[in-house]
């Protein structure tokens, strides 16, 4: 299959791009501002808003039921039952307190049980002047389930 032939195909080729009729161009590029769609949300992203925005509904009914369980869960406090507590927690006060006046006079705290004894006192001491500070506010909320 040896196929010989004489012609020259750079010079054919020369010949016919020269005398065929030149490209039509465009008369200018497209305006796009001029679309039927220009500036409209296209409808696949209406579609995903839309889910979106029932997915956000949906997530704020939830918070709205935990809220109004947790509204239900907890009751305020009642004037006397805090005025119970309150003279309850300032009677141990004052029992913490002379048990703890009673070994302040001690300067010598040779022994673990007297070292023990005496942070013990002052942790009680602190505790229960953080929770008197906490029941003498006005409003306070107490969990039913508790």
């Amino acid at each position: 299959m040896n196929l010989v032939t004489s012609k020259n195909f750079i010079v054919a080729n020369a010949v016919e791009v020269i005398l065929a009729a030149p490209k039509k161009v465009p008369e200018g590029t497209k305006d796009y501002l001029k679309k039927e769609d220009y500036g409209k949300v296209p409808k696949y992203l209406q579609h995903i808003k839309q889910d979106i925005d029932t997915e956000y509904q949906y997530i704020r009914a939830l918070q709205e039921q935990r809220e109004a369980e947790e509204a239900q869960r907890v009751r305020p406090m009642t004037e006397d039952e805090r005025q119970d507590i309150l003279e309850g927690l300032k009677a141990k006060w004052e029992q913490v307190n002379s048990a703890f006046q009673g070994g302040t006079h001690v300067t010598n705290l040779d022994t673990m049980g007297k070292l023990k004894r005496k942070e013990k006192h002052e942790a009680e001491l602190s505790q229960l002047e953080k929770d008197i500070e906490k029941l003498s506010k006005k409003s306070i909320l107490v969990n039913s389930e508790a």
